[in-house]
């Protein structure tokens, strides 16, 4: 169960950034610079960030742009996206990443279908790039989860403060139910009894 974009060279991923799984390197330059482009970038919307990328999401999508460095194109990018890992590794660059998701994704069989592209920073900022890739939430059906999070170790974000989290919706499904098994209790209460010639 993964996909794979951009085929993948024989060369392991390594590193060793808390948070990411196995791992991530990042190179010397891209140190200072992602910063400034991480202030400048808020996450869309019920999502947060890191140091190195930040994230949104909806009932069913969550869309993770990660930082990357100035010149990145997408013919650079190895990406390997498996229902709870994510591999990224820049051709020709020091930079990779190899982690764990917190929650699982759906994967698709032809690796073709994944959602990706590398697109310049809403910011402006010149120094770095962004990854950013879609995917989809792995939930049974008629279920929605906020994720609290993208990567197993990272820091988690409180989920009952996102605006549009309906917590009404559960308040009005509890009223509904008290109305009905009242309304059940009445008419059970008031049926009459029928004898049965045994």
């Amino acid at each position: 169960d993964a996909a794979l974009a951009g085929g993948r060279p024989d060369a392991a991923m390594a590193g060793g950034r808390p948070g990411l799984g196995a791992g991530a390197v990042v190179p010397a330059e891209m140190q200072a610079a992602p910063a400034r482009a991480l202030v400048q970038a808020a996450a869309d919307n019920l999502g947060g960030r890191t140091d190195r990328y930040v994230w949104s999401q909806t009932k069913g999508e969550v869309r993770i742009n990660f930082l990357v460095p100035a010149g990145t194109r997408s013919r650079d990018i190895r990406l390997k996206v498996e229902k709870t890992r994510i591999e990224i590794e820049i051709i020709n660059s020091k930079y990779t990443l190899d982690g764990e998701l917190a929650h699982p994704i759906e994967v698709d069989e032809d690796p073709a279908d994944l959602d990706w592209e590398v697109l310049d920073p809403d910011s402006g900022a010149s120094d770095c790039r962004w990854l950013r890739l879609t995917v989809t939430k792995h939930v049974p059906a008629g279920v929605v989860i906020w994720w609290d999070g993208i990567f197993s170790g990272d820091a988690k974000v409180d989920v009952s403060s996102f605006a549009d989290r309906d917590s009404r919706g559960a308040a009005q499904m509890e009223a509904n139910w008290k109305e009905a098994h009242e309304l059940f209790r009445q008419r059970v209460a008031s049926r009459q009894k029928i004898s049965i010639d045994v």
